[in-house]
């Protein structure tokens, strides 16, 4: 298997005097971009994934260090292989609680919970000409933990890695039809727990701008 592709990008601007600590009162405005291309051969077979999202927020410092939050998320991604083709678009929201911890001079351990909801519409279409057309909702609630470090390079420019759910729970439950018989619809529910302790789990490395005195 060969697996190629992957940025992924995150901006922030932080109103605040810019010392050691985020002031109680101070302003955080954020987005992340998330774009990742990956495609594998396997059994012969290529398979192409897509994933784009976008996550604007904006938090308040509620004390020295703590952050208190929402954030609003648009999504959608494409599955392809010889078989067909999914496509999917998601939107969602949540409210976050982020702490930061000074290691030393320009360093932060930083921690987020984060309570979220996301709604997601997916289609998927197969290769067969006869192949009915599948049509997917979703709804998951989601709780997840997000560990992340942060350097200051200078007053104004902040440099930050995180590993994205390191921890969580969700619970989901979705609808499935197909075209040619909608009246037939499955419905499912689900519970889970989820965890990325691997080499592999998914970072983000991001930037924050301070403005300020």
């Amino acid at each position: 298997m060969k697996t190629i592709g992957l940025l992924v990008l995150s901006a922030s601007i932080l109103f605040s005097n810019a010392n050691a600590q985020i002031n109680k009162g101070s302003v955080l405005l954020g987005g992340g971009l998330n774009i990742s291309t990956t495609k594998s051969t396997q059994g012969g077979s290529e398979q192409t994934q897509r994933f784009l999202t976008f996550a604007p927020s904006i938090g308040v410092a509620v004390r020295a260090n703590t952050v208190v939050g929402l954030n609003v998320d648009f999504g959608s991604s494409r599955y392809v292989n010889a078989s067909g083709n999914s496509r999917a678009h998601t939107y969602g929201g949540g409210v976050f609680v982020r702490r930061f911890l000074p290691l030393g001079k320009n360093v932060y351990l930083a921690g987020e919970a984060a309570l979220g909801y996301a709604h997601t519409n997916r289609t998927t279409v197969l290769a067969t000409p006869a192949s009915p057309i599948a049509r997917e909702v979703s709804d998951q609630l989601s709780l997840g933990f997000t560990p992340s470090v942060t350097y200051a390079v200078g007053k104004r420019f902040q440099l930050q890695a995180s590993i994205n759910q390191l921890f969580g729970a969700y619970y989901a439950k979705s609808t499935q039809r197909q075209d040619s018989n909608p009246a037939n619809e499955l419905s499912s529910k689900s519970f889970g727990l989820q965890a990325n302790l691997s080499s592999a789990a998914p970072l983000s490395i991001g930037f924050r701008i301070v403005l300020g005195k």
